[in-house]
């Protein structure tokens, strides 16, 4: 039960922030750039993890 409750605050805890009311669609679109770019150097180290070992 709390993972679950968790998981379904956390992407509305962003989402719900103060920039959503006055402006929904720069908010809805600024935590995906973030996220973005938070996965996209996540997916890179990990690539280079198994070429430095290799």
């Amino acid at each position: 039960m709390v993972p679950r409750l968790l998981l379904r605050a956390w992407p509305r805890g962003p989402a719900v922030g103060p920039g959503a009311p006055s402006r929904p669609l720069s908010a809805g679109s600024g935590p995906g750039q973030y996220l973005q770019r938070s996965i996209v150097p996540t997916m890179h180290y990990q690539d280079s993890l198994p070429r430095t070992l290799v």
